[in-house]
Parts: structure tokens; sequence; C-alpha cells
């Protein structure tokens, strides 16, 4: 899979209630856009902290959990971009898209579960790669 075709299937899920809520008190704070493509990984560690930081101060349940929502979101947008460090940008592993059904809390879990489990393939690809290497290696200098 490539990169922008992994994270054009992640978004910051957001429940009814944050939305209403947000259109009732008029703040909005709580579930702004952010455009991750284009971002480095620095950029968006900095957002990560910056809306954690937010979450924690925020006053009610609806903005928290839409805080949460962008936060799987940007998690999961981290780990496909350290995947992309490993494997390359056109060498994402295919792995199974994210469920968009269910409550908001699952929602937002499955999303930050499918960067995840993009990373933890693109680990194993560096491991099974190093592993590759040294076998190779090995066979070069036995046949000095």
């Amino acid at each position: 899979m490539k990169l922008k075709d992994a994270l054009k299937k992640i978004y910051p899920a957001q429940g009814m209630t944050t939305v209403i809520s947000a259109l009732m008190t008029k703040d909005f704070s709580s579930i702004k856009e952010i455009d991750i493509i284009g971002k480095g990984l620095k950029q968006l560690e900095k957002e990560l902290e910056e809306t954690k930081k937010a979450q924690n101060n925020c006053g009610s349940d609806w903005a928290y959990w839409g805080y949460e929502g962008t936060i799987s979101y940007l998690n999961s947008a981290i780990y496909i971009l350290k995947a992309s460090d490993i494997v390359g940008p056109d060498n994402l592993s295919d792995v199974e898209e994210p469920s968009k059904d269910g409550v908001v809390m699952d929602v937002q879990s499955n999303i930050e579960q499918f960067g995840k489990k993009i990373y933890l393939e693109a680990l194993k690809a560096r491991e099974l790669a190093k592993i590759i290497a040294a076998r190779e290696v090995k066979n070069l200098t036995q046949n000095d």
C-alpha cells in the first residue's frame, strides 16, 4: 500500500453528541480538522501533544471525546509515517481497512489500530530483512 492511500483511510472520528454540543456552544476547538498530508513526523507529534494538553484541560465529556477522535487519528498517522520511514512510502503492508461500524469509541480505536498494524508489519519486515542479510553475508563469506 502507498503512504497516501493509507492516510486516506483514517480520519478523526467524532460522535454526534460532540458535533451537536460544539454547534450549540459554538466551541469547535475539540473537532478541528487537521490536514496530515504533507506534515512531517515531528509536526504531527507536536500536534498530538498539544491536543492531549487541550483534552486534559477541557471541561466537558463531549469535548473530551472530540479530542479523543483527533488523538486516535494523529496516533494512527504517526504510526503510518514511522512505517513509511522503515519500508518506504510505496511499500506499506496491506492491512484490513479500519471498521467504521459501532460506537464512536470503537471507531476511534479501530483507526488507531489500523496505523499500529501497519507499523508492526514494517517492523517485522525490517527484522526479516536483517535476518536475510545476515544469512547472505554468511553465505558469501563461506564461499570465499
